[in-house]
């Protein structure tokens, strides 16, 4: 009587089987090398006030939604620009919200406190992988001059 032993065929499987995983390696491992950086979406609250001697408040803007990456060189600006304003008699009052790339100028939307609240929505170009800056303010200061919150800076990734 006789037993069969495992053959050498079964050798072969093995080594079919590590030549495939070692040439999936090598098309897949460039592949996730080349993958772009980690696109994200950011929640945006952008808020500016002022107060009189008081405390009193007498004026505010408010930015809320959201900035996210369009793929390396672009982004979109979605969300709502609302405002209270104390509207004197002499002048209208304005507010708006400004965003750019980090290295580059804001683009403005701007609109009379009494049109608001506004829904933007923008998409706007960046140097590949750019931060977003946005700010909001508004015609708060002495015969309506422009006051601003600083830059709040969003980092979106690729």
């Amino acid at each position: 009587m006789s037993v069969a032993l495992p053959s050498k065929p079964h050798r072969t499987r093995l080594r079919a089987l590590a030549s495939t995983v070692a040439t999936l390696g090598a098309v897949v491992l460039p592949l996730a090398a080349t993958t772009p950086a980690h696109a994200s979406t950011e929640n945006v609250f952008v808020r500016y006030t002022q107060h009189d001697a008081f405390e009193n408040l007498i004026y505010e803007v408010v930015f809320t939604g959201k900035v996210s990456s369009n793929g390396p060189t672009s982004y979109t600006l979605t969300g709502t620009l609302d405002a209270w304003c104390n509207d004197g008699p002499i002048f209208t009052e304005y507010a708006g919200v400004a965003y750019s790339p980090a290295s580059a100028s804001h683009t403005w939307k701007t609109y009379k406190c009494s049109d608001l609240a506004q829904e933007i929505n923008v998409t706007g170009s960046r140097k590949a992988g750019e931060a977003i800056d946005i700010k909001v303010g508004g015609t708060s200061g002495t015969a309506n001059t422009w006051n601003t919150t600083s830059n709040s800076t969003y980092n979106i990734g690729s």
